[in-house]
């Protein structure tokens, strides 16, 4: 299954425009990043720019939402074109607003040529979204902005098609926004529900996409609780 070689969780430090950075990580060629981001609000256009990396890897947009009272939320990907080391950075743009990014590396892992998304999913109360993955033993990963900004502690998400692991959150849950960021495995492919169980008053933004497991050939049995070494900033 993919493994999670890398992730890292940058948050601003201020309602700003300010450019979010990860530490330097090393890929292989075919490597996949994730990148999502969500912005405390969409007022006047609030939006990330296309994320870029000190490899020049080409990021590609898969799925955005920006209703209004809502948060932003988007999510991108690339593969790597050799094996170096690099950094991802993302700016907002629009209006000043407290804003998050994940940017996950997966390892054994490819994308389909159009890669199975949630659709930008929006709603009240706990965040429930599904998505339907294609193939068996696929990482799914997604992220939640509530804009109702609840406290999240306390939080638990959905077991109903998976464990899922959080990779990061930005609590300004005083009175600006709660961003969280997880991913689960799909043992079998079909709908995966993806969310939230508590807290339960949000306005929430879901956003989810697949990345597809590939053999190892000829290697030993994959463990399902290997996830790889998260860094967290």
């Amino acid at each position: 299954m993919p493994t999670l070689a890398d992730s890292f969780n940058v948050n601003s430090a201020a309602a700003d425009l300010s450019t979010l950075t990860t530490s330097s990580f090393t890929v292989a060629t075919g490597d996949v990043i994730v990148v999502k981001g969500i912005i405390e609000g969409t007022l006047t256009s609030a939006a990330y720019g296309t994320p870029s990396d000190t490899a020049t890897n080409a990021y590609t947009l898969r799925a955005s939402d920006s209703n209004s009272s809502r948060c932003w939320v988007g999510l991108w990907t690339a593969v790597a074109a050799s094996s170096t080391s690099l950094s991802v950075s993302a700016t907002p743009t629009g209006h000043v607003f407290w804003h998050s990014l994940v940017v996950e590396h997966w390892v054994n892992a490819s994308l389909a040529g159009s890669p199975a998304v949630s659709a930008p999913d929006t709603g009240s109360g706990a965040p429930s979204s599904t998505i339907t993955t294609v193939s068996a033993l696929s990482a799914v990963s997604w992220l939640n902005g509530d804009w109702n900004a609840n406290d999240p502690t306390g939080r638990v998400y959905d077991t109903t098609s998976g464990s899922p692991t959080e990779d990061g959150l930005h609590d300004k849950s005083t009175g600006n926004y709660v961003g969280y960021y997880a991913y689960q495995i799909a043992a079998s492919p079909g709908s995966q529900t993806i969310g939230m169980t508590a807290p339960t008053g949000q306005t929430w933004s879901m956003l989810g996409i697949e990345v597809l497991d590939v053999p190892v050939a000829g290697g030993p049995g994959e463990d399902p609780d290997q996830f790889g070494t998260l860094a967290w900033q």
